[in-house]
This record gives structure tokens, C-alpha cells and sequence, in this order.
């Protein structure tokens, strides 16, 4: 029995060993596992920061993605590949994710930050709110969260609570501008417009020394329509600070409609002082003179008050700009000219200005500034077709062709989708041209610029001239002098060139017609008109008549090379 015993103690120790020993193999095997998941999670998780951190973020949502694999509870896995996903705007995708994260570590403030950050960016802003109050509560010290707080109700449109939320965080950290400036926005919205002023006074009686806020609070009384409150405050203003231009201007408003004089009166102060910056000044001069069509009064202040601004601010651009441009619209060139000018001297960037300019001095026959500023805007305005234009008018009028040529050349190619412009380009181009008798090109440009406007009636007339004084293509500067006098009626200028193609035609009965009307509208008064008449009564064998003609152009003023040896010989010479 004894040995039965201990061959059976036998026996249930081995059996026990060997039940035992499969468990300790399972358990090495296992934690063999999870140590080689755990380095394959920590490798994975490394590259995956590593190209987030390079800004390789398709790189870095795979990895991450990779790790939640390997570890579906690595909350900072899931809370990562929720921020990437949101930069790519798939906020379905993480929300999911970062709402995972949350469930596993509920306390991580971040992952409620973003939490937060994906339902504002889904448009649930209610959503967002209330996961901002969890968090201002579990972090009541942070005033920043407050904050986010405060504009996601403002999103949501919850205004009432986003004030008592703001209240919260004026309790913390006391009366601020921004916190107070939110509230009377709220408040106005709200059409709580007292609500709205006590938060401006609270503001003002805070900073009893910061005037910006005693100003907020008069504009926001004229607003409200409390507009005898407004006066009064400033009034306050501008006994403290005489100088204050917004008080001032404010005040011109106040008694725009029931004292002109001293509404003026302040405006003029407002207009003298140095500080009050030059665009708010310049907003109500555009706007006066534009009512100025029905009140003529208004006009005149406007250019009293233009000169004070001009005087106030000597050194701004701006100042003389409005004012030569207040001229040149009352037609008074002479001031308009020297207020551009100035414009120019200060700031020589001014395209607009040396435009308006050059078209003054046109206006004005001022051919040789015209010459001298045009030539210094092409250099400034290299690709500008104006100045160029402008530059090539002013040396044909100054007989220096070459220049003119040399001009309109280069500003031609800088002309884009304006035919008309072009057209004159060309026009002076032949004008330009015959003057330095190359009439082969002169020809050429008038052809183009009648191709770009067929009905310009002093290319017609001039090219139709030329030719007859040429003697060539008598037939087409017949047909253009025509064409001319039809789409210009009684223009003596037209009717004299019409009659002298006649006249160079052979055709003398015509001629006489012709240069009679042209007589008859202002021709008179022409040397050439009067010489050209005397010509034609010669060829009609009028000879005492053709003379007398001859001696009154002689007294007009200049005629042709031959009139003196015509009067002299008492016959044509050509």
C-alpha cells in the first residue's frame, strides 16, 4: 500500500508539471507578442511624427493610421490622425476619431480643444459651445477658453449667453476695450441700444483720460438719435482738446441743419486741424461738391475749406489733388495748373495727375510746357501711350517734326483696344510727316488712320489738302474735301479746302463757290481764305478783284511765300 501511495505521488506530480508547463509557454509566447506590437507601434508612431513634422502629411496620416492598427487604443494615435484629417477638411472622418480618443482618456484637454474645433468646423457651433463650457469649467483659471467660448455662442447666435459669458471673463481680468467694445456690439444687435451705451460709459469712466472713448459713446448716442447727448459730450471733448477734429466735425453735423454758420465754423476748425487725418477730409469735400449741383452755396465752402486743407497739410499730395481738380471742373485752368504741379513736385508717381496735366496745357495752347512735362512723364511712365500722344502734338505745334515722329512712333505700339486713340496717333503721324516732306510716309499714316475711323473730318480735310498741294491724286482729295464738308457743314476751314481742290482741278466756277461760303463762315478774317479767293478771281480773269484780295490777306497776317510778288506784279504767281 505504501508503495501504491507514492507511485500515485508520483504520478499527480508529473501530471502537474506537465499541465503546467503548456500555460508558461502560451505566457512567453504572448508577451513576446506584445513586446514586438509595441516596437512595431513605437517605430511606427515615430515615423509618423517625424512626417508630420516635415509637413509629409499623407506620409503621416498612413503611419498613424498604421498605428491604430497595430494599438486601437492609443488615444494619442487616434488624436493625431483626427488633426490631419481636419487640415484636409474630412471632418466626418475626425470626429469619429478624436471622439475615440476622448472615450479612452476623458481628463487630456487637447483632445476637447479639438473635439471642439471639428464641430465648429461642421457647422455645429450649439455643439461647440457646450464642449467649450466643459472645458472652461474643468479649467476655470483659463481666461482664453472663456474666449472660444464666448464666439462659438456668437456663431450659434446664442447672444445672450455669449454676454454672460463675457461678463464671466470681465470678473476675471477686469473692464477691457475688447471684452466691452464685443458686448456693445451684442447689445446693438440686440437692439438693446441703452444696454449698448452703459457699456461704452462703463468703458469711458474706466479710462476717464482716454477721449477715443468719450467719442465712441457721443457717436453712439447720435446713432441711438440721443443727438442733444452727443452735443454735449463734444462739447466736453473740444474744451479739454480744442484740436480734437472728429469732435469738431462731429459737432458741424449737429448743427448742419439748424445753425449753418457755426456748423461751417467748426468745419473750418475741423479742416485746420493738423491731425485729423487727410482722407476723412477729403470724404466730405467729394461729397459736398457733389451736392453742390443744388445748393451753389456749398461749392464755394467747399473750395474754402480745400484751400484750409491745403494749408494744413503742405506736404500731403492729396491736398492739391482735389483742389486743382475742384478747378479744373469750375473751368479755372490757371489754379487747376498750379495745384497739379505741386501734386507732381511732392509725388511724381502720380500717372493720373501728369495726365490731367498735359490736357490743361493743351487746353491752354501751352505748347512748350506741354513739350517739357510730356517728355519727362515718357520717361517716367515708359509704357504710358498719353504722354507720348501729348509729347508729339506739342512738337508739331513747335515745329520740332523729328521729335514729334520720333514720339508718337514709340507711343503708338503701347496703344491696346483703343481705335480712336490710335486714329490720332496716325493722323498726327501724317501731320508730322508732310512736314518734313516724306509724303510717301505721310500718306501712309493718314490711309490708317482713316481705315480706323473712316469719318474724322480733319484728317479728310488736311490729307485732301496736302494732296492738292501736291498736285497729286486730285480726284481722291476731291472726293475726301467733299465727304468733309458734308459731315461738317458751314465749317469755313473744310469749304476752303474743297474749293481749292477745285481750284488745283481746273475747275474755277466751283472754286469760286466754294471759297465764297468759306468767306461766309470765318474766312474773312484768313489770310490763307483771302489769298486763296484772290487766286481763283485771277484764274476767272478778275484781276482788280484778285488784287484786292491779295493786298486784305496781306493785311490779315502771313499769306504765302508768293503774295508779296503777286500784289507787287498784279499777277498769280504759284
Amino acid at each position: 500500500m505504501k508503495y501504491f501511495i507514492n507511485i500515485l505521488g508520483l504520478s499527480f506530480f508529473l501530471v502537474f508539471i506537465s499541465a503546467c508547463k503548456t500555460p508558461v509557454a502560451t505566457e512567453k509566447k504572448q508577451q513576446t507578442s506584445t513586446i514586438k506590437q509595441s516596437k512595431e507601434f513605437e517605430e511606427a508612431f515615430y515615423a509618423a511624427t517625424k512626417a508630420r513634422i516635415l509637413e509629409n502629411f499623407e506620409e503621416a496620416q498612413k503611419l498613424y493610421a498604421e498605428c491604430i492598427k497595430i494599438n486601437p487604443n492609443s488615444d494619442a494615435a487616434l488624436y493625431e490622425l483626427s488633426k490631419l484629417r481636419i487640415q484636409t477638411k474630412n471632418f466626418k472622418e475626425a470626429l469619429d476619431l478624436i471622439k475615440k480618443a476622448i472615450k479612452i482618456d476623458d481628463s487630456n484637454i487637447w483632445y476637447k480643444i479639438t473635439y471642439a474645433e471639428v464641430l465648429s468646423k461642421m457647422g455645429d457651433f450649439a455643439g461647440s459651445a457646450d464642449v467649450y463650457e466643459e472645458i472652461t469649467k474643468r479649467n476655470p483659471e483659463r481666461v482664453d477658453y472663456y474666449y472660444d467660448w464666448a464666439n462659438t455662442l456668437l456663431m450659434a447666435q446664442k447672444l445672450n449667453d455669449a454676454i454672460k459669458v463675457y461678463n464671466k471673463i470681465e470678473s476675471l481680468i477686469g473692464i477691457t476695450e475688447e471684452v466691452s467694445l464685443q458686448k456693445e456690439k451684442i447689445f446693438l444687435n440686440i437692439r438693446k441700444y441703452d444696454a449698448a451705451i452703459d457699456e461704452i460709459k462703463k468703458l469711458s469712466d474706466n479710462s476717464p483720460n482716454d477721449f477715443r472713448y468719450l467719442g465712441m459713446l457721443a457717436e453712439l448716442y447720435m446713432a441711438t438719435k440721443k443727438t442733444d447727448e452727443a452735443k454735449t459730450i463734444y462739447e466736453k471733448i473740444i474744451t479739454v482738446d480744442p484740436n480734437n477734429g472728429m469732435a469738431l466735425i462731429s459737432l458741424a453735423e449737429y448743427y448742419f441743419q439748424t445753425d449753418k454758420e457755426k456748423s461751417n465754423d467748426y468745419l473750418r476748425k475741423s479742416f485746420a486741424c493738423v491731425d485729423l487725418e487727410i482722407d476723412i477730409k477729403m470724404k466730405i469735400l467729394l461729397d459736398m461738391y457733389s451736392m453742390s449741383e443744388k445748393d451753389i452755396s456749398l461749392k464755394n465752402q467747399a473750395f474754402e475749406l480745400a484751400e484750409i486743407m491745403a494749408k494744413s497739410h503742405p506736404d500731403d499730395p492729396k491736398s492739391y489733388s482735389i483742389l486743382g481738380d475742384f478747378y479744373y471742373r469750375d473751368k479755372n485752368l490757371n489754379k487747376a495748373k498750379e495745384n497739379f504741379e505741386q501734386v507732381i513736385k511732392l509725388d511724381s508717381s502720380k500717372y493720373v495727375v501728369w495726365e490731367q496735366l498735359l490736357i490743361i496745357y493743351s487746353e491752354q495752347n501751352d505748347f512748350a510746357n506741354m513739350a517739357e512735362k510730356s517728355k519727362i512723364a515718357m520717361e517716367l511712365f515708359p509704357i504710358q501711350p498719353l504722354p507720348c500722344f501729348f509729347n508729339g502734338i506739342a512738337n508739331i505745334q513747335l515745329k520740332e517734326y523729328t521729335k514729334a515722329i520720333s514720339a508718337l512712333n514709340t507711343g503708338k505700339s503701347f496703344v491696346v483696344d483703343n481705335d480712336k486713340l490710335l486714329a490720332e496717333f496716325y493722323s498726327n503721324l501724317g501731320e508730322a510727316y508732310n512736314k518734313t516732306k516724306q509724303y510717301k510716309e505721310s500718306d501712309e499714316y493718314y490711309e490708317k488712320s482713316l481705315v480706323k475711323n473712316s469719318n474724322n473730318t480733319f484728317v479728310l480735310n488736311n490729307y485732301s489738302y496736302y494732296l492738292s498741294l501736291r498736285g497729286e491724286n486730285l480726284d481722291k482729295a476731291l472726293e475726301m474735301a467733299e465727304k468733309a464738308t458734308k459731315l461738317s457743314p458751314n465749317e469755313g476751314t473744310f469749304e476752303d479746302t474743297f474749293g481749292w481742290v477745285y481750284y488745283k482741278k481746273g475747275d474755277f466756277e466751283n472754286a469760286e463757290k466754294w471759297i465764297k461760303k468759306a468767306m461766309d463762315n470765318g474766312g474773312k478774317n484768313d489770310a490763307s481764305v483771302v489769298e486763296h479767293y484772290g487766286d481763283i478771281l485771277f484764274k476767272l480773269k478778275k484781276v482788280n478783284e484778285a488784287l484786292d484780295m491779295w493786298i486784305k490777306a496781306k493785311s490779315l497776317g502771313e499769306g504765302s511765300e508768293f503774295l508779296n510778288q503777286k500784289i507787287e506784279l498784279k499777277k498769280l504767281i504759284e
